[in-house]
């Protein structure tokens, strides 16, 4: 990473045929570097006592970042060490790092004969593909010159974790997150000299490069082609699991396709490519933007290393009736792994963390969302639907298993596509079973919802919106006169930017109602509110960002009438995470709204709880530190108050385990489940 238009280098050596564990092994001589003795006074989130401590303190905070978000069997060893690289005093080199190895053929690859980093092919392949050795699975080394004579003298490296940084600080922190990222696959590896292909293959980074300009992926493009798109401000990222997601950037997105911007400056410069543009957010930066920044953020690069088929953590949770009749009522955790091996469905009861039934799911496979079917099989236990997606031909599915047996009891085929979200209502077709609602985009960029009868699976409708980024969608009771509910979505217009409301009629898909959202308001979640407006529509709750500050909101709307209820501003500025409706607890007749979010500053999860007629805060509380909350859903009180619980589900580096946490909804936390991954 390079500060004032550096560069941050990649080189590559030659190639050779539950949550991840990262470890440091230092490079560096006695009294150097990470091992430097220099006294030193601890910091904010540091508190080591020499130099070469608060420097391991921060690579150790950074790895802790990465083991939150991606899985792996083998542990990741990281060679580190502090090392005088290219230096001016107006610009240069913060840090570097590489993989040491890139590896191709062998079992699992995610693209055939592509290659994937050291550490990814181990992850993917579910072993220990090459001996290591002394030189880890990726090398990273800092420049400890910075802020000395000739060497970008005016800024200074910043030990602190978790803390703003002003405008002359270099987040040690961020260097190392950013330089970890390199290591664990993103970047490509062509020559930027001549655009040829490393040693002739693809590499499974370049498989989702485009050339706008052209619309022609990089495996298709000749070397003089590709040489000119690290220069012509039109190379996109063309993932899946990014289009699904892009909706929370607040710039550099392609409205029309979903494709995030990559940095291809003219004139042309080593960070091209391997970094996404530098306007993906106001206010912050992207933690694999070229530059080094004072606030980042790693919501793109996350997406990008499941689009890459990194195994990630992306854990769901629902709640169930007691389907084993014993204690509380349960709840159904959905653990997602990529593509890959080491996903899961479990039947938990959260009074005595008892495992009451895993189910195996299909492998290869992504598993996108969980929704619970109302039982259609003559069994005392719901059913549970997991929506999935394939990469190849962006096959979409819904598996129906009975909670109670593990029995997949249908197995539901949707058009290709992009997925997003699933939702079951009670029957309104021509059987007794529930109708299953998938959320989703066409390849096409249109915005879809398509209704199966869980049973027969018959299509009972669906229902076409513009072309755009989807936020999220809520069914509303039927109010337009049909027995099916109306299908409110939510999503970011592709011609002009701005954030709609739209309903129709599920079986029908007739329109009943198109209403443009607050002004530079991007929508991301949705839920249903019970009415308290006076029509005969319940409301809806729409949780998003004010674009291009960044900062989050909240709507509530009538969609009967478009009538804007509700609208309040967050100031601190947090990444929201989920939105799920509580009923009222509160002074008022309108039911609450509990957010998820996470600090962008301190990677900490914080849970507001809103009056959903006021925008009052009724509690504000957060999970443990190190905790990478995902997903928010409510139950039914388990914990004795007067108010519903919440259930939150996360991971944590510290020992590699998925989480769901109760919390009661006026604040007390209830419970805290530890799940290991795979136990």
């Amino acid at each position: 990473m390079r500060r004032a238009g550096a560069l941050l280098v990649a080189l590559l050596l030659p190639a050779s045929a539950g949550a991840a564990t990262l470890v440091l092994d230092s490079q560096d001589p006695p009294n150097v570097g990470f091992n430097d003795p220099t006294p030193v006074t601890p910091v904010t989130g540091n508190s080591g006592k020499t130099l070469g401590e608060q420097r391991i303190n921060a690579f150790n905070a950074a790895a802790s970042v990465w083991e939150n978000r991606i899985a792996s069997p083998t542990v990741i060893r990281v060679s580190g060490m502090f090392d005088a690289q290219d230096c001016e005093p107006l610009s240069g080199t913060l840090a570097s790092a590489s993989p040491v190895l890139v590896i191709r053929n062998f079992p699992g690859e995610v693209k055939l004969m592509a290659w994937h980093s050291w550490a990814h092919a181990n992850a993917v392949a579910g072993e220990e593909l090459v001996p290591a050795d002394s030189r880890g699975h990726l090398q990273v080394t800092v420049n400890p010159d910075v802020g000395t004579s000739g060497c970008l003298t005016t800024l200074r490296w910043d030990h602190r974790v978790g803390a703003p940084f002003s405008g002359n600080d270099v987040s040690l922190f961020n260097v190392l997150m950013h330089e970890i990222g390199h290591g664990l696959g993103i970047l490509e590896l062509i020559d930027h000299d001549t655009g040829e292909k490393f040693n002739g293959f693809n590499d499974i980074y370049m498989h989702y490069l485009e050339d706008h300009e052209l619309g022609r992926k990089w495996p298709a493009l000749g070397n003089a082609q590709r040489l000119n798109s690290l220069s012509n401000n039109q190379l996109h990222w063309t993932g899946g699991t990014m289009r699904l997601h892009s909706a929370k950037l607040a710039d550099g997105t392609h409205l029309g396709s979903g494709h995030v911007q990559m940095y291809a400056p003219n004139p042309q410069e080593g960070s091209a490519a391997s970094h996404f543009d530098t306007e993906l957010w106001s206010g912050l930066d992207e933690l694999m933007e070229p530059f080094n920044g004072p606030l980042q953020d790693l919501v793109a690069s996350h997406h990008l290393l499941q689009d890459i088929g990194w195994p990630v953590n992306h854990p769901t949770v629902r709640g169930l009736e007691n389907v084993d009749g014993k204690d509380w009522s349960d709840i159904a955790v959905l653990r997602a792994g990529g593509q890959q091996p080491g996903h899961f469905l479990r039947v938990v009861d959260p009074r005595k963390n008892r495992l009451i039934r895993e189910i195996e799911l299909p492998q290869n496979i992504a598993a996108v969302d969980l929704a619970v079917v109302g039982d259609h099989k003559d069994t005392p236990a719901s059913e549970l639907g997991v929506l999935s997606w394939k990469a190849k031909g962006n096959a979409t599915r819904v598996y129906i298993y009975d909670a109670m047996s593990g029995e997949r009891v249908k197995n539901l085929g949707f058009p290709a596509g992009y997925p997003k979200s699933i939702l079951s209502v009670p029957s309104f077709g021509a059987s007794p079973a529930p109708e299953i609602l998938v959320f989703g985009t066409t390849p096409a960029g249109a915005i879809k919802v398509w209704t199966k009868d869980a049973k027969s699976g018959a299509f009972v409708g669906n229902a076409t919106f513009p072309k755009g980024m989807p936020g999220g969608f809520a069914v509303v009771p039927s109010y337009g006169g049909s027995p099916a509910p109306e299908v409110a979505v939510v999503y970011t217009n592709a011609q002009n930017g701005t954030g709609h409301l739209h309903v129709k009629d599920a079986d029908t898909g007739a329109n009943l109602g198109q209403w443009t959202l607050p002004t530079q308001f991007r929508p991301l979640f949705v839920c249903s509110v019970p009415s308290f407006g006076g029509s005969a529509a319940d409301e809806v709750a729409i949780l998003g960002l004010q674009i291009p500050l960044g900062t989050p909101e909240l709507h509530v709307v009538d969609p009967s009438s478009g009538d804007l209820l509700l609208s309040r501003i967050f100031l601190d500025p947090f990444e929201p995470r989920g939105l799920a409706v509580l009923p009222d607890f509160g002074s008022t007749p309108a039911a609450e709204l509990a957010i998820l979010g996470t600090l962008t500053r301190n990677v900490r999860t914080r849970i507001l709880v809103v009056d959903a007629s006021s925008g009052t805060v009724l509690t504000s509380t957060a999970l443990p530190a190190r905790e990478n909350a995902l997903r928010i859903a409510s139950v039914p009180s388990l914990g004795g108050s007067s108010a519903d619980d919440l259930l939150v589900v996360s991971t944590a580096a510290r020992d590699g385990k998925l989480r769901v946490y109760v919390k009661d909804g006026r604040g007390g936390q209830v419970r805290g489940l530890a799940m290991a991954e795979g136990d």
